[in-house]
């Protein structure tokens, strides 16, 4: 079995996308090559309130 470096761990991140948040679990690992891969898995979407801490 290979074992590929993980670069950043699993993380929730919400998006602005007009206005509304877009939201997605991901991380990303290192293959042999040097490619970052990113995985991702959608959370949907939701109403933009104001909150500053978008992408956090």
């Amino acid at each position: 079995m290979y074992q590929y470096p993980i670069k950043i761990e699993i993380q929730e991140n919400w998006y602005r996308a007009d206005t509304k948040l877009v939201g997605q679990k991901e991380f990303l690992i290192m293959d042999p090559d040097g490619y970052l891969l990113r995985f991702v898995q959608t959370l949907g979407e939701r109403e933009n309130e104001g909150d500053p801490a978008v992408g956090d």
